[in-house]
């Protein structure tokens, strides 16, 4: 019985760890409305740098976890810098929202935000642009 238990409790922690730690599984129909860097990169996003791994980041000043990738999209056959921001939760809650708006007016970039992703660009109409594909 305790060899039971035991390995009961193990696959509960090891669940837990592969789930953020969190404590809780995230449901399949959750993980699936979210966007993803695959999903960005069908759009034409290119030329894709992880920034997650300079730990000297700005975006670490954004609370929430995220994932920022450095990247360019092509628009009109003109290359535009992009910045991504991909969040683990389904949506933004409003503080996280205040957050990237702080993050990209610092850096002088126009924001738009869909579901988990928040888009910053240095012309608002690529932001848009990106942000309407992804909805």
């Amino acid at each position: 019985m305790k060899s039971w238990t035991f390995l009961i409790l193990t696959l509960i922690s090891v669940l837990s760890f592969a789930c953020g730690g969190s404590g809780e599984v995230l449901d399949a129909a959750v993980v699936d409305e979210r966007i993803t860097i695959q999903d960005i990169q069908d759009l034409g996003f290119q030329e894709i740098v992880a920034s997650i791994y300079d730990y000297k980041s700005p975006y670490y000043d954004i609370e929430a976890r995220n994932d920022p990738w450095d990247g360019k999209v092509v628009i009109d056959g003109i290359k535009q810098d992009v910045r991504i921001l991909v969040f683990f939760t389904e949506s933004l809650d409003d503080a996280t929202r205040e957050q990237i708006m702080v993050f990209s007016a610092r850096n002088g970039n126009k924001v738009m935000i869909a579901k988990n992703v928040g888009i910053l660009c240095e012309e608002i109409e690529v932001c848009e642009y990106l942000g309407d594909q992804l909805q």
